[in-house]
């Protein structure tokens, strides 16, 4: 009996290689999108589903790692957050940019409100037909009273001011009641107020600042355009609202955005490592991945140990309580 001549195997591993068959086929497609490019790869993918997915101060460490181990002049970030604090964000930004002289940005999904200030200060963002970017009107934290915090926009509590006193002033010359809409005002925090204002400063600051040195190469003009045009809450209603490749060419400079076609075998590339990043990140359960070539890691959050049930000890049997005799009546005796 004659069996088919099957060479043999250059890798004798079987368990190791299916257990380390995600990370591989990770590393493998950071390195086929790399020869594609001519650039290094470096990814930053987020749960959206977790409390603790939004850009924060901790990712520093993981960052700076990916960062070090990544050796060139020039690299491309691929970037899939809801966003997150606007100074954690600078920092990371601050951290790319003075490793790299030339930075893109490559959205496989969603890069919403501070990932999208990290893609307005590189150098180019690459988007495909599902990528979107986000608007960057701020959000401040507003404590509610059970102790929980809500994300309210920055400039509905501006405009809310502005709403009233307009309100207010309109009712005083028809001679109208006032009441409600005084109550109303009197209601708003003016250290919140104060706040939103800030917040929106801080935001359109950061915007042209990072636009006028790259995107916009020293057009202050421009840039300020551009971050109107991000932060214009009325155009776009709400703060999750998508900006899509298509959007996002009309508004940034001219070949800022590079749109890769659904077909095209790069944004296939993308779109596979994308996918298996998001497996491993549901899968393990973790916060963030952070990646390269060398070295891809997620990151979790702890999680609060499960209480075991406490045993009550065994308690030992007691005896009966023994029954007590009446009191005896009181005695007839006459008193003497």
């Amino acid at each position: 009996m004659h069996l088919l001549a099957i060479e043999p195997r250059k890798d004798n591993r079987i368990f190791a290689r299916i257990l380390n068959e995600p990370q591989e086929n990770i590393t493998r497609l950071v390195k086929e999108i790399q020869n594609a490019t001519k650039r290094k790869l470096i990814m930053y993918v987020a749960n959206f589903n977790h409390p603790m997915g939004g850009i924060h101060v901790t990712d520093v460490l993981p960052f700076e790692e990916i960062l070090r181990t990544t050796e060139s002049d020039t690299a491309d970030l691929l970037i899939n957050s809801p966003g997150g604090e606007i100074n954690a964000t600078e920092k990371l930004i601050t951290m790319l940019r003075k490793s790299f002289k030339n930075v893109r940005v490559i959205v496989p999904n969603q890069a919403k409100s501070a990932a999208t200030l990290i893609s307005l200060a590189s150098d180019q963002v690459i988007m495909g037909y599902l990528s979107e970017l986000g608007p960057i009107d701020s959000q401040i934290s507003i404590p509610n009273p059970d102790g929980t915090v809500r994300q309210i926009p920055a400039q509905s509590v501006i405009d809310s001011i502005e709403l009233l006193s307009q309100k207010i002033s309109e009712e005083k010359k028809k001679g109208a009641p006032i009441e409600q809409y005084v109550s109303m005002a009197f209601r708003i925090d003016p250290n919140i107020w104060d706040l939103a204002i800030k917040a929106q400063k801080l935001t359109a600051q950061f915007a042209e600042k990072w636009l006028t040195q790259f995107m916009c190469k020293g057009n202050t003009k421009l840039a300020k355009e551009i971050t109107h045009k991000f932060m214009d809450v009325k155009r776009f209603l709400s703060h999750g609202r998508m900006i899509s490749v298509e959007d996002a060419q009309a508004m940034l400079p001219k070949d800022a955005v590079i749109q890769l076609q659904r077909n095209d075998p790069l944004w296939d590339l993308i779109w596979e490592l994308y996918v298996r990043l998001e497996w491993r990140l549901n899968s393990e359960r973790a916060v963030k991945i952070f990646g390269n070539e060398k070295v891809t890691f997620s990151v979790g959050a702890a999680r609060p140990q499960p209480t075991q049930p406490q045993r009550r000890r065994p308690v030992p049997p007691q005896p009966a309580p023994r029954r007590q005799a009446p009191p005896s009546p009181p005695s007839k005796t006459p008193t003497r």
